[in-house]
C-alpha cells in the first residue's frame, strides 16, 4: 500500500492538501485507487481522528483490498482503532429513496401529466435520470451528516466519478420540469378552490432541492472538499489523468494531489540487467 506522512494535527502534508471534512479518491480504472483510498484511510485513522472510508464504486474491491468483507453499514476494521468502513449498496440506495418518495413522485406525474394511473406506476421508476449514482450521492450526504468521522471516498473510475459530481448540476434539469408540473397543479387549485395547500409532494420538491443545493456547495468549496488522483506512469493513463485533472478544474473541484502507482517497480525494472528481466508474454510481480 502507499504511505502517506501526515502529521497529527491537520490533514496535510507536502505532497498532499486533504479537504477537512473528506476527501474523494479518483482516476482511471486500474491504477490503484482502491489500493491508495485504504492506504489514505489507515493513515488518517492512525493520526488520531476517527475515519470512515467508503466506496462507491459499483464493482467494489475496498473490502479486498482492506481483507475483510464489508455491507452497506459502517463496519470497524480490525487491527486499525478508528477506522470503519462500508461499500454503498447503489441499488439498495434506489430502492430506499423510491420507497420513500416514490408516492410523493406519483403525485407530480399525475398532477403534471396525461398518464393513467398504471402508466404514472411505471413512470416513477424513470422519473429520475442517473438515480442510482443520486440515490448513492445522497447516502454520502447523510453520512457527512449523521457521522463525525472524516470520509475517505473510493470513487468509480473516471467517466463514471465525473457524472457523480455533475450530479448536483444536472438533476436540476429533472427538478425544474417536477416543479413545472407542481405550479401547473398550484394554479389549478387556485382558480377552483382559490387556495393552494402544500403537501409531501411539494415538500420533497423543497427538500430535493435544498440536499442538491448543499451538495453543490460542498463538492465547490475547496477547504472542506478535495479530490485526489491516482495514476500511474504509463502514457496513456498520464494523458486520461490530465484531461481529469482539467475537467476537475473545470468543475471547480479542488485537487489534494497526485498519486503516481507503481513508480517503484518500474525504477527497479529498468535497474535489472536486461537478462533478469522477464521475457515477452511472461508474467512479472505487481
Amino acid at each position: 500500500m502507499p504511505r502517506f506522512n501526515i502529521p497529527n494535527s491537520r490533514f496535510s502534508s507536502p505532497a498532499l492538501s486533504l479537504g477537512t471534512r473528506w476527501t474523494l479518491v479518483g482516476g482511471k480504472g486500474g491504477v490503484g485507487k482502491t489500493t491508495t483510498a485504504a492506504a489514505l484511510a489507515v493513515e488518517l485513522a492512525r493520526s488520531g481522528r476517527p475515519v470512515l472510508v467508503v466506496s462507491v464504486d459499483p464493482a467494489h474491491s475496498l473490502g479486498d483490498a482492506l481483507g475483510l468483507a464489508l455491507g452497506d453499514e459502517p463496519g470497524a476494521v480490525p487491527g486499525v482503532p478508528g477506522l470503519r468502513a462500508l461499500e454503498v449498496d447503489a441499488e439498495r440506495e434506489r430502492a430506499r429513496f423510491l420507497a420513500s418518495n416514490r408516492a410523493s413522485l406519483a403525485s407530480l406525474l399525475e398532477r403534471g401529466t396525461f398518464l393513467d394511473a398504471s402508466d404514472v406506476a411505471e413512470a416513477t421508476e424513470l422519473a429520475v435520470p442517473g438515480l442510482d449514482e443520486l440515490a448513492a450521492l445522497f447516502r454520502l450526504l447523510d453520512l457527512l451528516r449523521e457521522d463525525d468521522a472524516y470520509l475517505v471516498v473510493d470513487t468509480a473510475p473516471t467517466g463514471h466519478a465525473l457524472r457523480l459530481l455533475d450530479l448536483p448540476r444536472l438533476a436540476a434539469g429533472w427538478l425544474g420540469a417536477l416543479r413545472a408540473m407542481e405550479e401547473k397543479h398550484r394554479a389549478v387549485a387556485l382558480a377552483l378552490a382559490g387556495e393552494y395547500r402544500a403537501d409531501a409532494a411539494a415538500d420533497f420538491l423543497a427538500a430535493t432541492a435544498a440536499e442538491l443545493s448543499d451538495a453543490e456547495r460542498l463538492l465547490a468549496d475547496p477547504v472542506r472538499t478535495r479530490l485526489l488522483l491516482v495514476t500511474t506512469p504509463e502514457p496513456g493513463v498520464l494523458a486520461e489523468t490530465r484531461r481529469f485533472e482539467a475537467a476537475l478544474t473545470g468543475r471547480g473541484i479542488a485537487l489534494a494531489g497526485i498519486v503516481v502507482n507503481r513508480c517503484e517497480a518500474k525504477a527497479t525494472e529498468r535497474a535489472q540487467p536486461a537478462k533478469n528481466r522477464a521475457a515477452p508474454g511472461e508474467g512479472a510481480a505487481a
